[in-house]
């Protein structure tokens, strides 16, 4: 947003004033959200300290392609429910998340991120060129 109103023209940022800046979480406080998330829906975890360890490899890989939106909770959110769906697909526990569900949940979200950041960089804009 700030490259937006810094890009464009001198009206539309001569009418916003105030431009309030919200820091990205760090990887532990995306641990504390993506926990949080998990007691929220009344699930355990099998092993905090490897999906911590898990999920902090995740979000150093996202940084490496250059994510945008890393820092936000919207992500952890995101990999609870993929979590969620693997979890399903095993029989007989369905309110504890193991490291493989996890772990695959991640694989799909980095696909997904991957392909997006691929079809942004690939596509073509319409609109004026300003120099």
């Amino acid at each position: 947003m700030k490259d937006f109103i810094n890009n464009s023209n001198t009206g539309m940022k001569s009418r916003i004033t105030h431009i309030v800046e919200f820091i990205d979480y760090t990887d532990k406080e995306m641990c504390q959200i993506f926990h949080y998330l998990v007691d929220k829906e009344k699930l355990v975890v099998e092993d905090k300290k490897s999906i911590d360890n898990s999920i902090k490899r995740f979000l150093k890989r996202l940084r490496s392609i250059g994510t945008r939106s890393l820092g936000n909770g919207r992500l952890m959110r995101k990999l609870l429910k993929s979590s969620i769906s693997f979890m399903a697909e095993r029989e007989n526990d369905y309110i504890t998340l193991i490291l493989s569900d996890i772990d695959k949940a991640i694989e799909e979200l980095e696909e997904i991120e991957k392909l997006t950041i691929t079809e942004n960089n690939t596509k073509s804009h319409i609109g004026f060129l300003v120099s």
